[in-house]
């Protein structure tokens, strides 16, 4: 599960990575934007076996990442990764915490 205001097609780019099968969700207030659903249109198209399901919400400022049951906090957007430095903090957080302040 990724939780990031600022998606675009780049984020679909980098969950494409990801292994068949393994479910994914974006929370983000971005994914009612028409270029976001555009991208996630044709990333549906091309990655069937890799399905995103897209959350609208506005209630995080943060960025965060569920990976398997653990907690991270992003610095950045993923969309950004590579172009500059950011942090990536492992939080002592369960999960839940995260998803149950989100719609």
């Amino acid at each position: 599960m990724l939780v990031d205001n600022f998606i675009d097609e780049r984020v679909f780019t980098l969950l494409a990575e990801r292994k068949d099968g393994v479910a994914c969700t974006i929370y983000s207030r971005g994914a009612n934007k028409r270029e976001v659903q555009l991208a996630a249109s044709r990333y549906a198209e091309q990655y069937s076996a890799k399905p995103i399901t897209l959350i609208h919400t506005a209630k995080s400022h943060d960025r965060f990442l569920i990976v398997d049951n653990t907690t991270w906090q992003l610095g950045a957007s993923p969309k950004d990764a590579g172009a500059r430095i950011f942090a990536l903090m492992k939080m002592a957080l369960d999960p839940a915490v995260i998803l149950g302040l989100l719609p």
